[in-house]
C-alpha cells in the first residue's frame, strides 16, 4: 500500500515524528524496507497490531541497528528523531562534543546514546530503561555496536526508591510511563494500554551508585514524569551542568520551567510545538 510521508496521527499534535521512507530505502536493505514498511501500514494506515517479537537488523552507516517485527516503524521514527532531526542536542552546547559524563533517562533503545557516542567516543553515558523489552534492545544496540563506557541500569528514575506501576503499549514501546497521557494521543484507544511493576530509584541513588562528582549533561524523555525525577533530585541537581527535557503537554513545560528556574538553571531554547525539547544551563556550574 502506500505510504504517506508521516504518520497520520502526527497531525493531531502528538510527537512521533517521521519517516523519510525514500531515504531510508536508499540506506537499508531492499527486505528490512519492506519489513518496516509492511509494519507501518499495518500499525498506522489499518490500525492493527502486529504480534512479533522478532527481531532483524538494519546497517546504517557505521552502526548496527536491531528492530522488532512487530514495532519497527514506531522505532524507526525515534531513530529518525535522534539522527536526522537531532532531537535532545539541536544546539552545540548538548552534542555532548567536550563533555565527559552524561545521563540517558528514558533511554528506549538506545538511539540518543548511539548518536551521543558518535558526536564524542569518549564520552561516559549512563544509560536507564526500565521496561524489560526495551532494554533488551538497548543492550542488543550498545553491545552490537561495541560501545565503551556506557552503563545500562534496567530501571525508571522517578521520586523515590521504591517498585512503581508502569503503562506501556507493547507496539509503541517509546510512550512507556507511569502514567500514559491519552489527552496528546487521540490516536491511542485505553484497552491497548499494559501495566507492569519496575524498580524505580531517583537522582541521588544514581550519583551514590556511580561515586559521581558531577554530571555534564542529563537528558530526560519519560514521557510525564520529568518533574518526579527532578523532585526527586534534592541537592544533586545543581552538580548537573546542563539538562534536556522532552515535554508531553504545556503544562509539563511551564512546570518544569518554573522548577528549575528556582533553582539557577537559565532557559536556554525552548522549542514552540506540542510536545518538543527545553533546554537548561546551570547557571552556578557554568
Amino acid at each position: 500500500g502506500s505510504i504517506p510521508s508521516r504518520p497520520v496521527y502526527a497531525k493531531n499534535g502528538d510527537e512521533m515524528g517521521e519517516i523519510n521512507f525514500n531515504l531510508l530505502k536508499k540506506k537499508i536493505s531492499k527486505e528490512a524496507f519492506e519489513k518496516i514498511k509492511s509494519n507501518y501500514n499495518s500499525l498506522f494506515i489499518n490500525k492493527k497490531v502486529i504480534k512479533s517479537n522478532k527481531l532483524f537488523e538494519i546497517k546504517w552507516d557505521n552502526y548496527k541497528i536491531w528492530l522488532n517485527e512487530g514495532t519497527s516503524s514506531a522505532e524507526i521514527m525515534t531513530f529518525f528523531e535522534m539522527f536526522k532531526a537531532n532531537n535532545h542536542h539541536k544546539i552545540k552546547n548538548f552534542t555532548g562534543k567536550f563533555d565527559k559524563i552524561v545521563l540517558d533517562i528514558g533511554a528506549n533503545e538506545g538511539y540518543y546514546t548511539l548518536k551521543m557516542k558518535k558526536n564524542n567516543p569518549k564520552l561516559e553515558i549512563i544509560s536507564f530503561e526500565p521496561m524489560p523489552m526495551t532494554f533488551a534492545m538497548l543492550k542488543k544496540n550498545i553491545e552490537s555496536n561495541k560501545l565503551k563506557d556506557v552503563f545500562l541500569v534496567n530501571k525508571a528514575i522517578g521520586l523515590s526508591n521504591q517498585k512503581i506501576e508502569f503503562e506501556y503499549v507493547p507496539e509503541a514501546t517509546a510512550i512507556s510511563s507511569n502514567k500514559i497521557d491519552l489527552s496528546v494521543r487521540p490516536w491511542l484507544k485505553k484497552e491497548r494500554i499494559k501495566k507492569l511493576k519496575v524498580d524505580c530509584v531517583n537522582l541521588k541513588w544514581i550519583f551514590e551508585r556511580f561515586n559521581l562528582k558531577y554530571v555534564d549533561i542529563m537528558k530526560i524523555d519519560t514521557e510525564g514524569a520529568e518533574l518526579d525525577i527532578l523532585n526527586g533530585g534534592g541537592d544533586v541537581l545543581g552538580k548537573i551542568r546542563k539538562i534536556v527535557i522532552e515535554y508531553h503537554s504545556d503544562k509539563l513545560k511551564r512546570d518544569c520551567i518554573k522548577f528549575l528556574k528556582k533553582r539557577g538553571f537559565k532557559l536556554v531554547k525552548e522549542e514552540k510545538r506540542v510536545c518538543g525539547d527545553i533546554y537548561f544551563v546551570n547557571e552556578v556550574l557554568k
